[in-house]
């Protein structure tokens, strides 16, 4: 039987940093109807080693994700793979986030 995803409630406008080892599953709920969420992976042990959206573009060759395929590092290596998406939305992987600039 498979683990079920972890499961953590981040309010609105708020960030927080969660450790995910490889293999676990992280469901990640919109639960403010259209509200963006932004997701970053570093390394644990190598925190030099980042999700990159330019070299997961490239891995992929494709602008938006599809089940199956991996975010990966500026090094090309898989950081987090998507397995499900039930949003309404499509997921853009060229615009920078949301900042106070």
């Amino acid at each position: 039987m498979a683990e079920a995803p972890l499961s953590i409630t981040v309010p609105a406008g708020r960030a927080i940093a969660v450790a995910v080892d490889a293999g676990q599953v992280l469901q990640v709920i919109n639960t403010h109807g259209t509200q963006v969420v932004y997701s970053w992976a570093f390394g644990r042990q190598d925190p030099a080693q980042f999700m990159s959206m330019a070299h997961t573009r490239s891995v992929n060759s494709r602008l938006w994700p599809l089940p199956g395929q991996a975010f990966v590092s500026i090094g090309r290596k898989p950081m987090l793979r998507l397995v499900e998406d039930t949003s309404p939305g499509v997921h853009d992987t060229l615009l920078c986030a949301c900042n106070a600039a």
